[in-house]
């Protein structure tokens, strides 16, 4: 993993996750394409509306991706 304070490139957003709850937290899915034409992961994460970090995950499936922002919006990931 790889984690950063600031925004990083991606390619798109696959999709947003926000809290169920009256946390207010939410992430972003994204997609980065790679130099070799590979597709890698990560999460844009967001407390109170403004951005907090990104988290990138080389060689991780969408599925594991997806798990992480579902913890971010429960506020299980600090």
């Amino acid at each position: 993993m790889m984690r950063s304070r600031n925004e990083m490139p991606i390619s798109r957003i696959i999709k947003t996750v926000h809290s169920e709850d009256d946390l207010p937290l939410c992430a972003s899915i994204f997609e980065k394409l790679a130099a070799d034409g590979k597709v890698h992961y990560g999460c844009r994460m967001f407390r109170d509306g403004k951005f907090t970090r990104d988290e990138f995950y080389p060689n991780k499936s969408l599925t594991f991706v997806e798990m992480i922002a579902s913890s971010w919006t429960k506020g299980l990931v600090r």
